[in-house]
């Protein structure tokens, strides 16, 4: 996620990141400590401790530890007016000042952005109310923290609310709980592209549900359900593996789509395990934005 954010972005980036663990903090910022200066002068870090409400840490360890804990956004950063919460197996295809920008697209009362989840909870599996035809992904969201302070009943407590009617229900934490939020506010969510979440399910069934996509490219790709790791979807993974193994210090950046395109051609050709590589023109999808935009990658 961060070697996808600083090969794209002109700007400098401020990850703010909730840790309860130093440890595992300091490790996470050494990770880029051998990065050239170029690309580790965009990068700049914060860590901030985990915070729940009294009596509510019961809702820590729901569905993944901390889960949770961008619910409660706005009162662990009272000294920001706007963040966008992101989960940590992400890879940008294009540059992150283009998903900022969706911001002042907001309208007066929108405080939220999130994409369609396009899964799940038109199904059987799901137990409570959803926003829109197919509910919401929690792994982007937009957050207007001055705008959710703002409202009557406040953000959090709002959100407990729901929590606290709904919980014999609640299976995706958080994810469950905006669904439910949104679904009985719809007019304060801006719903962003779907280009901007694309996930293993977006075309594990052999097509694509998302099709901007296929118009304009796959903009941010998430490697949920362990889809970077688990060997059920090499189309996703063999993205995350190229960007895992590119070296910062010697290849340049235009490399890597060339090295993205030839890894993508090899899950056809060794017939590896992908429900998504059925879905015509994918590997364009998947590389179009990333060629407009890595340096060097008009070039090739």
């Amino acid at each position: 996620m961060l070697k996808s954010a600083v090969l794209l972005s002109k700007k400098r980036l401020h990850f703010y990141v909730l840790a309860d663990d130093v440890e595992l903090y300091e490790r996470f910022v050494n990770s880029t400590a051998d990065w050239p200066d170029k690309y580790r002068r965009k990068l700049k870090f914060s860590r901030h401790d985990v915070w729940y409400p009294e009596d509510r840490e019961d809702m820590r360890t729901m569905f993944r530890v901390c889960a949770t804990e961008r619910l409660f956004i706005p009162d662990i950063f009272p000294f920001l007016d706007k963040v966008i919460y992101i989960d940590t197996d992400l890879i940008f295809m294009r540059p992150v000042e283009h998903l900022w920008d969706f911001f002042a697209q907001f309208k007066e009362k929108q405080l939220a952005g999130m994409t369609a989840c396009l899964n799940h909870y038109g199904t059987k599996k799901n137990k409570v109310p959803y926003y829109g035809e197919t509910g919401l992904n929690a792994g982007i969201m937009h957050m207007d923290l001055a705008k959710m302070r703002e409202l009557k009943k406040g953000w959090s407590n709002s959100n407990l609310a729901v929590y606290d009617k709904f919980k014999k229900d609640i299976k995706l934490a958080d994810q469950d709980i905006l669904n439910i939020y949104f679904s009985f506010h719809p007019e304060q969510l801006y719903l962003l592209p779907c280009s901007y979440n694309y996930r293993g399910f977006v075309c594990g069934r052999g097509e694509n549900k998302c099709p901007l996509a296929e118009k304009e490219g796959i903009s941010i790709i998430h490697g949920n359900a362990l889809a970077f790791v688990k060997g059920n979807e090499w189309k996703i993974q063999k993205v995350y593996e190229v960007l895992q193994d590119f070296d910062l210090n010697v290849d340049k950046p235009g490399k890597l789509y060339h090295y993205m395109k030839t890894a993508l051609k090899e899950v056809d050709k060794e017939n590896l395990p992908s429900k998504c590589k059925n879905v015509k023109g994918i590997d364009e999808m998947m590389l179009k934005q990333l060629r407009q935009y890595i340096p060097g990658g008009k070039l090739l």
